[in-house]
């Protein structure tokens, strides 16, 4: 349709390609909104996973220095950046922001 040939990279790899458009950069140049990449959905008569969810969400994620200076050099980047990406770019909470990013997506996606 566009002529035009690329890939769709993500995960470990995607972090250390160089010659990239970033998705999530795209979508909030254009929108001033997240992208999101992710959702946990569940039934919501399932106490046992809101449960699970609300503790995974109260409780601050972290991983050892020791797993990301391994995990960082396997991919090839800086133990600083992957505590960075960790720490500043992935986060979990769904707020008003991510609902309204979700809905616009959803939209486009069904136009």
């Amino acid at each position: 349709m566009l002529n035009i040939d690329g890939k769709v990279v993500i995960g470990d790899k995607a972090l250390k390609q160089k010659n990239c458009i970033d998705l999530a950069n795209e979508w909030y140049k254009k929108y001033k909104l997240p992208f999101v990449f992710a959702l946990f959905c569940c039934n919501k008569k399932n106490q046992k996973y809101k449960k699970l969810i609300n503790e995974f969400l109260k409780t601050k994620q972290k991983v050892p220095y020791s797993i990301i200076k391994k995990e960082a050099q396997k991919i090839g980047i800086s133990p600083k950046e992957a505590k960075e990406y960790l720490d500043k770019i992935i986060y979990y909470k769904i707020g008003w922001r991510e609902k309204k990013a979700l809905k616009l997506f959803w939209k486009k996606a069904n136009s």
